[in-house]
């Protein structure tokens, strides 16, 4: 409606901006462009500017992703990494064609072969005159993903840990046990395991969490079980961090195998793979406790 846009247009000619400097700000002055901060119109406004940036992409048989201003390329193909270096200098070029500015030091590149992650550490862009980080691991939209065979968890790890700093804070504060428990679910726990679905944790930090959470709305007393206090005062859904880890994980898997065909076959074959070396909590595993006496 043409209220609503002769409306936002004043918005933008007239809005001044002021920086922050030491226990001051400055004069306040306006910008020719931007999108000012917090914007309702920011999302939009980018996806315009970034469509067709994806329709290019698409062309290549590249998969663009886009979060406001963070973009993310990925080539899967016979020959990944030569399409890949394409997309990534046409990227390079369209963001120069309509003046946006790339961050290097926010800038990475990544790949699941360790042959092209060595090649991609030696490529240089035109637009940028040294070789990009490449990444084994990063975090991805508060979680963390990983490129390489070593498995990594760092950002849940710090979820985890400043969850369990705020739950030895909950501990003490003069309320009933069960207004803890609420404040464990809403704050906590909703901190702490945000993105467990797609990264891995620490056994130990995660041992620290479920001791905070059972002292907090339990007995602080240090020879008190952990599992019973879950089970007799969780006051409603379990609050044992490791039980939800385990259902969210399951329920992650679950609809990605409804959405996508590939993920189910290769979890059967990984599935597989387990069994035929007799992992612990597979089927064929349990299959050989059945003539163990007393039954476990």
């Amino acid at each position: 409606p043409k209220g609503v846009t002769h409306t936002y247009e004043k918005f933008l000619e007239e809005l001044e901006v002021m920086n922050a400097v030491g226990d001051g700000v400055v004069a306040p002055y306006k910008k020719a462009t931007s999108i000012p901060q917090g914007c309702p119109l920011s999302m939009v406004i980018m996806a315009y500017l970034l469509r067709p940036w994806i329709l290019e992409m698409l062309k290549l048989k590249l998969k663009a992703r886009v979060l406001a201003d963070d973009v993310m390329l990925m080539a899967m193909s016979n020959d990944s990494l030569g399409d890949f270096k394409v997309g990534v200098q046409q990227t390079l070029d369209y963001f120069q064609d309509i003046g946006a500015k790339v961050s290097e030091e926010k800038s990475f590149l990544f790949s699941t072969n360790r042959k092209s992650r060595q090649e991609l550490r030696k490529v240089t862009w035109n637009q940028i005159s040294t070789p990009l980080e490449v990444a084994n691991d990063a975090r991805d939209l508060g979680s963390h993903i990983n490129f390489s065979c070593k498995v990594m968890g760092t950002t849940l790890n710090k979820s985890v840990e400043e969850a369990t700093r705020t739950m030895k804070k909950v501990q003490w504060l003069p309320i009933s046990k069960e207004m803890k428990s609420r404040i464990t679910r809403t704050a906590v726990l909703t901190k702490a395991l945000y993105g467990c679905e797609a990264a891995p944790i620490s056994e130990a930090v995660l041992r620290k969490l479920q001791t905070a959470i059972a002292k907090g709305i339990g007995s602080p007393k240090v020879r008190a079980s952990n599992a019973l206090t879950f089970l007799v005062n969780s006051g409603g859904d379990d609050l044992d961090p490791e039980v939800i880890m385990f259902v969210r994980r399951n329920l992650m898997l679950r609809r990605m195998m409804s959405k996508h065909t590939g993920v189910k076959q290769r979890a059967e074959r990984i599935l597989e793979a387990y069994a035929d070396i007799d992992f612990v909590g597979t089927f064929k595993a349990e299959l050989g406790l059945t003539g163990v006496q007393p039954v476990p």
